[in-house]
């Protein structure tokens, strides 16, 4: 049987992130949940990026409809 992957809260990631934003070390704020710095770092790039919609679950996109169409019209057009 293959491992599962762990979830996280919104909560949880973004008391963590607060930590690294209050000068909390990668390393530090890593191993406390033992949480991979690389995690560490694509949460903190979410919360810079949408900031207002940050972390909005499984079901949930993080762009407005428009932009998505935008974005798949342009990837259309590149092919």
């Amino acid at each position: 049987m293959g491992l599962s992957r762990r979830a996280f809260t919104k909560e949880f990631k973004l008391a963590t992130v607060q930590r690294l934003e209050r000068g909390g070390s990668i390393g530090e704020v890593a191993r406390a949940p033992e949480v991979n710095s690389k995690v560490l770092h694509r949460w903190r790039r979410e919360v810079r990026q949408w900031p207002g919609n940050v972390f909005p679950g499984p079901e949930k996109q993080y762009w407005a409809e428009d932009e998505s169409r935008n974005w798949n019209a342009r990837s259309a057009s590149k092919r």
